[in-house]
């Protein structure tokens, strides 16, 4: 019986189930004022650190940082996926979930998807078995070479594409068909009429998981030479894939991470493994030195820190820096690792070893720390002209820090290296200050307000069920909350309509999704809806949206009220871009015309609930 894992059901399932009741099932506890406390079964603790909240229906240990409601409790005991534990909850509450089985549509994308696991597990499988034979010896004396033994290739399973005869032949015994395989992302179409024909060959093939630990696509290494073929090769985008979402090897450093209260990121494949196979358990690769706003809130989900280990010669320098903001925005600390100049992690651990790598770790340089050095090696400090770019530029980077104590340490710190006084820098900090807040945006750069997960304009981190949001990205999450709602209730439609302002949405696909919304017709369920639409972006993203268990179902007041907060926000950073280029264009009368402007809409902000 398949199920939708509705917000309905989800909620008739923790009405009907006593938190305290269950976790008195596995844990001892005793009533502590409002709440209850025992010993944690999520780590080894002599005093008691988790509390259980009946009026919450939540548990928290101040120990390991587990937490949740009850689905999250039986997850975290017993290993299971969400899906089992729903229905663990179900049956053990007495909730009848038949009102809530999926409908045919629903089974049919449903067992597709599943189909579409079945093959990327057999083809890892398959690729692993070749790995272990005569075809891939040369594979196999490659890991040799990096040092990756037989235990830690089974760990990460890795494999080995042979010839296309093979994997076809591979394909046919399984009776997966061409349609399958291509949609997978295994095979490639074929041109001219040819039939598809397999995307890896002659390749050391790492499986990619997701969050649960399940192959979801595959990276291939090139290992012959002379081979006019990218050295790497990712599977594409598919129903189960997709890059900018990925974190390779999260599942496998996820418990190392909450332990360890950081993850370290590296870029690829074979940083991870080194690292894990020389028992540095909290890393995973990010697959490029480009991070993507999920993969940020990927990586939040695991620790509250990041050490970022890339390369010391990585390329793009520039757009790394803006990953390393983007992680930030996320609301986690990050630091940067220092290697030696033409070391990559993995050289490095099986150079000198685990305890060197970890020291490597304690002094990683904070991020701002990290780019106060990138401002000074390349500063002409030698003339007055130097210094004071140099000051200036630095000031900038401390400009938007929150802790008055962080940021004079920073004063003095700028005021040794460049030679200025700590009252001239004070003074440099204070005009980088007062010209980023000018026009009513009091204590808040630019670049605050484009990325803000920290409020606004206030100075506290805001916070979703799952943890901080990037402000880029608030806008069209609260979208996200707008659109589940109408998908669950097509009642919300004349409402959406109130919303749906020419030019307020954040992309042509949102807008799309809230035009064939309004279209629908009364009395078709969501899915059966969802599985009739053509396909397109506005369709993918509704569909998506409706899968994503993630979306909280919060009060439509809320989601309608943080809407409109999103919106403003937004224009008030375009406002203040277009500030910017009037000013860098010396255009007076548009730059006061602006200034006009982001008043209004700033007091216009601060008069909405929830902001100060």
């Amino acid at each position: 019986m398949a199920l939708r894992f509705t917000p309905a059901l989800i909620e008739e399932i923790k009405a009907q189930t006593d938190i305290v009741a269950l976790v008195s099932e596995h844990v001892a506890l005793r009533r502590a004022g409002k709440n209850f406390v025992g010993l944690c079964p999520f780590h080894p603790e002599k005093t008691p650190s988790f509390t259980v909240s009946p009026d919450k229906q939540m548990f928290h240990c101040f120990g390991c940082q587990a937490g949740g409601d009850a689905i999250t409790f039986i997850m975290r005991l017993t290993g299971s996926d969400f899906p089992t534990a729903v229905e663990e909850l179900a049956r053990r509450a007495g909730v009848d979930v038949s009102r809530y089985v999926a409908s045919p549509a629903e089974q049919r994308r449903m067992q597709r998807r599943q189909r579409l696991l079945d093959v990327q597990r057999e083809a890892a499988a398959f690729f692993a078995q070749v790995l272990r034979s005569a075809y891939g010896r040369q594979a196999r004396a490659y890991l040799h070479r990096r040092g990756i033994d037989p235990d830690t290739m089974e760990t990460f399973q890795l494999g080995y594409a042979p010839s296309p005869e093979l994997f076809r032949r591979f394909l046919s015994r399984r009776g997966i068909e061409d349609e399958l395989a291509l949609e997978a992302g295994l095979l490639i179409p074929g041109r001219a009429g040819r039939p598809p024909f397999p995307r890896f060959r002659d390749r050391l093939m790492f499986p990619i998981w997701d969050r649960g630990g399940r192959v979801v696509g595959f990276g291939g290494r090139l290992l012959a030479d002379g081979v006019r073929a990218p050295k790497y090769l990712n599977s594409p985008e598919t129903p189960l894939f997709s890059k900018r979402r990925v974190l390779y090897g999260a599942h496998l450093a996820a418990q190392a991470a909450k332990d360890a209260g950081a993850v370290i990121v590296v870029e690829g494949y074979m940083d991870c493994i080194s690292l894990h196979r020389h028992g540095v358990k909290n890393a995973v690769a990010s697959l490029g030195t480009a991070f993507t706003e999920e993969q940020a809130r990927e990586l939040a989900r695991l620790a509250e820190r990041a050490v970022v280990a890339f390369d010391a010669d990585a390329a793009g320098e520039a757009a790394t820096l803006r990953s390393l903001d983007l992680l930030a925005a996320a609301g986690l600390r990050v630091a940067v690792l220092q290697l030696p100049p033409g070391l990559d992690p993995d050289d490095f651990v099986r150079r000198h070893g685990p305890g060197p790598f970890a020291q490597l770790v304690r002094t990683a340089l904070p991020l701002t720390e990290y780019k106060l050095n990138k401002v000074f090696a390349g500063a002409a400090l030698d003339t007055v002209e130097g210094r004071a770019l140099a000051v200036e530029r630095a000031a900038a980077v401390i400009a938007g820090l929150e802790s008055a104590v962080e940021r004079e340490g920073y004063v003095r710190l700028i005021a040794e290296r460049s030679g200025a006084t700590p009252e001239a820098v004070r003074a440099e900090l204070a005009r980088v200050q007062a010209r980023s807040s000018k026009n009513g945006a009091s204590r808040h750069t630019r670049a605050e307000i484009r990325h803000n997960n920290k409020g606004f304009p206030g100075t506290k981190h805001e916070h979703t069920p799952h943890g901080p949001r990037a402000g880029g990205d608030l806008l069209s999450y609260a979208e996200q909350v707008i659109l589940r709602h109408v998908l669950a209730d097509a009642g919300r439609t004349d409402d959406l309509a109130a919303l749906d302002v020419p030019g307020a949405w954040s992309g042509e696909a949102v807008a799309g999704a809230v035009a064939l919304l309004r279209q629908r017709p009364p009395g078709v369920p969501a899915a059966q809806w969802l599985d009739g639409l053509p396909d397109g972006a506005p369709a993918a993203l509704l569909r998506a949206v409706w899968a994503d268990r993630s979306i909280p179902d919060v009060p439509w007041e809320d989601a309608r009220r943080e809407l409109g907060r999103q919106r403003g926000r937004r224009a008030l950073a375009m406002l203040e871009e277009r500030l910017q280029a009037a000013e860098n264009a010396s255009d007076l009368t548009a730059a006061l015309r602006m200034t006009a402007r982001l008043l209004v809409e700033y007091k216009r902000l601060r008069s909405l609930p929830g902001e100060r």
